[in-house]
């Protein structure tokens, strides 16, 4: 899924045979500062680069402007790789975690 940037407009995202302009500036900060407190907790395995970029691919496929709680517990397999910390995030603590770093619609 081969994203291009055009003039003015952000990044284009090639979804199968439509092209649609993803303002994704709101959405780059909000997950920037939700790997923040992430990286606060006691992980096995911290994300990292490959696993941030799987992430946010995700959320753009999904058309995501803005981190949502449902969505990001639906895709918390990308970012985080190790069962425990998995199991550990629960909805709520997803919740809380996003409400914490979105930004003001």
């Amino acid at each position: 899924m081969p994203a291009r940037d055009v003039p003015g407009g952000g990044p284009v995202l090639n979804l199968g045979e439509t092209d649609f302009v993803v303002r994704a500036d709101r959405l780059a900060r909000e997950v920037g500062r939700f790997l923040q407190v992430l990286r606060q907790r006691r992980l096995v395995k911290e994300p990292g680069v490959a696993e941030t970029l799987d992430w946010t691919e995700a959320l753009l496929t999904l058309r995501q402007a803005s981190l949502e709680p449902e969505v990001v517990t639906q895709t918390l397999g990308c970012l985080l790789k190790d069962r425990a910390d998995l199991e550990t995030m629960t909805p709520e603590e997803v919740a809380s975690l996003v409400t914490s770093v979105r930004e003001p619609s």
